[in-house]
């Protein structure tokens, strides 16, 4: 130590601050960072020599000591040291934050793991070193904000086919599994609606068919999930335009002939003699009994449709159709179709039981539909998902208790550039299992009995079980005291779940077989699982937009580390979602009334020019002992 006491080297910088450091790479990246003078000090015992040293020269400059976080030393020389050389020279005190902590010592291992914007950030953070030795002890717990996990979805339940196409779907796309899961959930109720029902007990029996939401992000490559797991089904619609097409055409010149006939003999009305006209008139009304239908080759899939179009499709598709799609374009399209001052929601709610309804047409016959059944599988942005409930009547009349909701982990930030190709076996096992549900006869309009699915006995006493732990927690004060609507449903849609796996699991051979007790454990698995994405999805619905903004806020301060920060510095890390500054005051507000952060009083001394942006000092007890 006697050879180096007062050793030093300036890096010469702007006018600003001082910065004292121990070693000479952490001064060059200091330097390079934010630009400032740095004496290097070369070691944690010379840093209270060097400071005083500088604070001589330069009485009336700041001075901040950079120390180094020796966090696995005995005494953490590093801080206690910068600390004391701080205090000494009334400079302030920098350490190095990393997320996770523990990653690093000093400021030369930040700028290497997270860039100079981190050490920069970090420099500007700087605070008196009594509030290093004091703050921890002295500030409140912070009052975290309400959260609902959101698991990944089980899919040990699947059968051999499914579980492997939504694994190698999920890692060729790289996506979380439970957005392609979702989807083949959607593409199988697509199959499945109005070709089976299971039957839960006597007087009681559920649908096959799902309303399913998975909202996420853009840039979540939420339409090529759902266009690898939507391929079978469009490829099956060619398949049976194709062999169709003659068909349909010469029905179609059949009935152009027919036509011209009748239009020749309304050609005669009016020149025929009194005594003709009867004759004329009763062959014109014959003939058009006898106009002939021109088949058209059926759809499974729409697009975001309107409530007309959708209904004309589902007439014509034996009462059933599916509409999937990765925007949220149907909400609009629902909510701004009105009726009486509220939205026309009548078909999409029939649709989930399969009630009778019939949809009026402008200018055409009404629709008129026994037992329709239809999927809905949506992926809206999340901004889409909390405007729901903004939307007449979708909350109140039971529009958002039908959805099964799944909110898939976000893997952007950790994709590979290219993911693993599926395997060409994969692929075919899994067309030539859907193919095979399309291959079995539906329920066809006024023909409401489709194959009947009964419960095995362990399959039915697995599910009261289920139904009754859902029951008691609907009281007021339970689980589900804020989403009543929504768990009320829970049963039936573990009862569609179940039906749906075992239809998964025997294929065209479903009907012969009673759903077994592990399959039902494995359906109640799923919609257990489902209970957290869809609290999670109501906490979105029923959001505060200035608590959002303060959430990622806080997020912000967890990435970078930071233990001090000026509003400004906050807008421009959340700028991109929140353009405006009152928002982001609103959600400072919101995290100094938690005991996140504390607004440190201005400075008595105001320079010319703009206001000074208020500054915030970090609460200790943000990190925790190991975070």
């Amino acid at each position: 130590m006697a050879g180096i006491t007062g050793m030093r080297i300036p890096i010469q910088g702007k006018a600003g601050p001082l910065l004292v450091c121990e070693g000479l790479a952490t001064g060059l990246s200091l330097h390079e960072a934010a630009g400032l003078t740095v004496v290097v000090a070369f070691a944690a015992n010379n840093l209270e020599v060097v400071a005083r040293m500088v604070r001589e020269r330069y009485p009336k400059r700041e001075i901040i000591l950079a120390g180094d976080d020796d966090h696995a030393t005995t005494g953490n020389p590093g801080a206690s040291k910068a600390r004391a050389a701080a205090l000494a020279v009334g400079g302030k005190l920098a350490l190095p934050v990393f997320t996770p902590r523990g990653s690093g010592t000093d400021f030369n291992d930040l700028h290497q793991a997270q860039g100079l914007e981190a050490v920069r950030t970090q420099v500007e953070a700087t605070h008196p070193p009594e509030s290093a030795v004091t703050a921890e002890a002295s500030w409140p717990e912070p009052v975290p904000f309400e959260t609902h996990t959101a698991p990944p979805l089980p899919v040990d339940g699947l059968p051999d086919w499914a579980r492997d196409f939504v694994l190698a779907a999920a890692e060729q796309i790289q996506v979380a599994p439970c957005l392609v899961l979702v989807n083949v959930l959607g593409v199988v109720s697509a199959c499945a609606a109005r070709r089976f029902r299971v039957q839960v007990h006597e007087g009681y029996s559920e649908p096959l068919n799902l309303y399913l939401l998975a909202p996420a992000p853009p840039a979540e490559r939420k339409s090529a999930a759902q266009a690898v797991c939507l391929a079978p089904l469009l490829d099956w619609e060619r398949d049976q335009a194709e062999s169709m097409r003659d068909k349909i055409k010469a029905a179609a010149s059949r009935r152009k002939n027919q036509e011209a006939i009748i239009s020749g003999l309304r050609g005669k009305l009016a020149k025929a003699k009194t005594e003709d006209r009867a004759a004329l008139m009763t062959e014109v009304e014959r003939l058009e009994l006898e106009l002939e239908e021109v088949p058209r080759s059926p759809r499974l899939v729409a697009d975001d449709v309107t409530a007309e179009a959708l209904a004309a499709l589902m007439s014509d598709n034996g009462e059933r159709m599916a509409v999937m799609s990765a925007e949220g374009g149907l909400f609009d399209t629902l909510g701004g179709r009105y009726q009486n001052g509220l939205p026309n929601l009548d078909l999409i709610l029939k649709a989930h039981p399969g009630e009778p309804v019939r949809v009026d047409r402008k200018g055409g016959q009404p629709v008129m539909m026994h037992a329709p059944a239809l999927t809905l599988c949506i992926s809206p942005q999340p901004d889409v998902l909390a405007s729901l409930p903004s939307k007449p009547g979708f909350r109140g009349r039971g529009l958002l208790a039908r959805f099964a909701y799944v909110l898939p982990e976000s893997r952007m930030g950790r994709r590979k550039p290219l993911g693993q190709a599926m395997p060409e076996h994969v692929s075919r096992a899994y067309a030539a299992a859907l193919y095979e549900l399309l291959g079995l006869d539906p329920g066809q309009r006024d023909e409401p009995l489709e194959h009947l699915l009964q419960l095995g006995p362990a399959a039915h006493d697995a599910w009261c079980e289920f139904a009754s732990a859902i029951e008691v927690e609907l009281v007021d004060g339970g689980q589900f005291e804020t989403v009543q609507d929504w768990a009320g449903k829970l049963p039936g849609l573990a009862a569609r779940l179940a039906g749906l796996l075992h239809v998964m699991k025997h294929l065209a051979e479903a009907p012969v077989h009673a759903v077994s007790g592990q399959t039902m454990e494995a359906a109640l698995s799923l919609a257990g699982t489902m209970v957290g994405h869809a609290l999670a999805a109501f906490g979105l619905m029923g959001a505060d937009p200035d608590q959002e903004t303060a959430k990622k806020e806080l997020a912000w301060l967890k990435r970078a580390g930071v233990n001090r920060f000026t509003a400004r510095d906050a807008h421009r890390a959340v700028r991109g979602t929140c353009p405006k500054a009152e928002q982001v005051r609103h959600g400072l507000a919101i995290l100094e009334e938690r005991a996140f952060i504390w607004q440190e009083a201005p400075s008595e001394v105001r320079k010319p020019g703009r206001a000074p942006s208020p500054t915030y000092v970090v609460n200790p007890k943000l990190w925790g002992p190991e975070s």
